[in-house]
């Protein structure tokens, strides 16, 4: 998806679907199916790994206290599926685009610039994670508890210095708040097929699934 006004819609309107019927969220998967067609990558069990891993022990933990571990897991990993794809269409610039149509220079400008700031921390501290992951194998080492204090307090040296030099940058370079900033946008057909296939999901919001399909399905 190039349109990231489109993408943003599209990620806030189908999780609130899937938070609030897990009709909606069974046609999210079917959505995701679809659209991630184009990037195989995307819909391999190796990309969901993660997952699948964190929100069937999250559902585990919900099961063991009491409560209703499936629709817990069927609506968090429709979510979390959406967020994962839509994220690897993400360019940079994108949340300061939205941001600044949304709420213009002075103010869209300031959120933008702290959203694509916060996402970029985000990605470097993949790309650390990767590079100690690599050193550790190079040294023949295993990843284990015991070695998990030294990564996160070794991550957060880094990115408390990243956070210093960035302020020294901002300062330096005479910034007190606001921009002037023109956002360019690029439309595509597949933006709008997508964002029309996910209007469907409010359907299940107005007749629940178990209405529908009461004697196939009377426990959603």
């Amino acid at each position: 998806m190039q349109d990231p006004r489109i993408r943003t819609g599209i990620i806030i309107y189908l999780s609130l679907c899937a938070m609030l019927s897990v009709g909606a969220a069974l046609y999210i998967f079917c959505w995701w199916a679809l659209a991630a067609v184009r990037n195989p990558e995307t819909r391999t069990l190796a990309g969901m790994r993660w997952i699948l891993l964190f929100t069937g022990c999250i559902a585990l933990l919900v099961w063991w206290t009491g409560g209703d571990a499936i629709s817990y897991f069927t609506r968090i990993t429709a979510v979390l599926l959406i967020a994962s794809f839509l994220y690897h269409d993400q360019k940079d610039n994108d949340l300061l685009d939205v941001s600044v149509w949304l709420a213009k220079n002075r103010i869209g400008f300031e959120i933008g610039l702290i959203a694509e700031m916060t996402l970029g921390t985000i990605r470097l501290i993949k790309a650390d994670l990767l590079q100690i992951r690599a050193a550790m194998h190079l040294k023949n080492q295993k990843f284990s508890l015991a070695t998990v204090p030294a990564v996160i307090s070794l991550e957060l040296f880094t990115l408390l210095h990243r956070a210093m030099q960035q302020g020294d940058l901002l300062q330096t370079r005479g910034y007190a708040g606001g921009g002037s900033y023109v956002p360019v946008f690029l439309t595509t057909r597949e933006d709008i097929v997508l964002a029309l296939l996910a209007i469907p999901a409010a359907f299940f919001l107005i007749f629940p699934l178990q209405d529908l399909f009461k004697d196939l399905l009377p426990y959603v």
